[in-house]
């Protein structure tokens, strides 16, 4: 699981998918943990899991939103969840659409080092019309034109 500050970045500036998520267990998220003592955010697992040691992870009823233990920043989803947001035939994903992310990832691989970074870049292509810009540490719109359309590679002038 990529827990990375770039990935935590992109996730949170991926509004469109934080928006739409509920939190479910074993979600890894960013999160503050709501004390008197002022501690930094961290990854954590929200979790339902109850062990002899007591609670694993954030807990269920401690990620609503006016949660008791912790105030969840950025969810983090994993490489099987951002490819449940691809469209789906049956219980697989497309093959038009790992033709797609084999096409995207020849053009664009290198600006990412984990698969979720991989993932969530095609993600936010193919749903959103966005591209990740390094530089500005935010997804821009893609604006398409006549070579962007025959080639398929996006260009730093397409943004």
């Amino acid at each position: 699981m990529d827990t990375t500050k770039k990935y935590i970045s992109m996730c949170g500036q991926a509004k469109e998918i934080q928006d739409s998520h509920k939190p479910e267990e074993w979600d890894y998220c960013w999160a503050i943990e709501n004390t008197d003592e002022d501690r930094p955010a961290k990854v954590n697992v929200i979790s339902g899991t109850c062990t002899d040691c007591g609670h694993y992870g954030l807990g269920t009823d401690s990620i609503e939103p006016e949660g008791d233990r912790y105030t969840v920043l950025i969810w983090l989803p994993r490489q099987d969840q951002l490819q449940d947001m691809i469209k789906l035939v049956g219980d697989s994903i497309d093959l038009f659409i790992l033709n797609d992310f084999n096409n995207f990832t020849q053009s664009i691989w290198r600006n990412f080092i984990t698969m979720e970074q991989l993932w969530l870049a095609f993600v936010m292509c193919e749903n959103y019309n966005k591209t990740w810009v390094e530089t500005e540490q935010k997804w821009a719109k893609i604006q398409l034109n006549i070579s962007t359309m025959i080639t398929g590679k996006i260009e730093q002038t397409d943004l």
